[in-house]
């Protein structure tokens, strides 16, 4: 199966959430599969998204005072004007307009058993994997 660097991007979270439940043996290594062998794939993308963000974004800051002297602290987060979100945009979709090739087969829901809780966050990012 293929899908969009962006979408395993995604829907990693949720991958690393469904992987702590009790499912089908066969599923259950799939998903192992995938964390094991695209997990640098992630933190590659993870990696290049946190560079553009400081190549185009400015640090946001806030003032604190200590001693009576007033100092700027990075806040951690970043805003961006609407030029640099268009180039950060555009540099970002190319990574993640590439496919990612996945052996796995899509599994059914009724598959994973009646007695089985998963969150409609994590099947909504999951949407991909868990089909009805």
């Amino acid at each position: 199966m293929k899908i969009k660097i962006k979408v395993l991007y995604e829907s990693w979270q949720s991958l690393i959430a469904i992987s702590i439940l009790d499912l089908p043996v066969g599923f259950s290594f799939d998903i192992k599969e995938i964390l094991k062998s695209k997990e640098g794939v992630v933190h590659n993308v993870e990696h290049i998204r946190s560079t553009l963000v400081k190549k185009y974004g400015t640090e946001n800051t806030r003032t604190v005072e200590k001693d009576g002297k007033k100092t700027e602290v990075p806040t951690g987060s970043f805003s961006f004007d609407s030029e640099n979100k268009q180039k950060f945009d555009n540099e970002l979709g190319v990574v993640f307009n590439k496919d990612a090739t996945l052996d796995i087969t899509p599994i059914k829901v009724k598959d994973l058993g009646s007695e089985l809780k998963i969150k409609p966050s994590v099947l909504l990012a999951l949407d991909w994997l868990i089909v009805k």
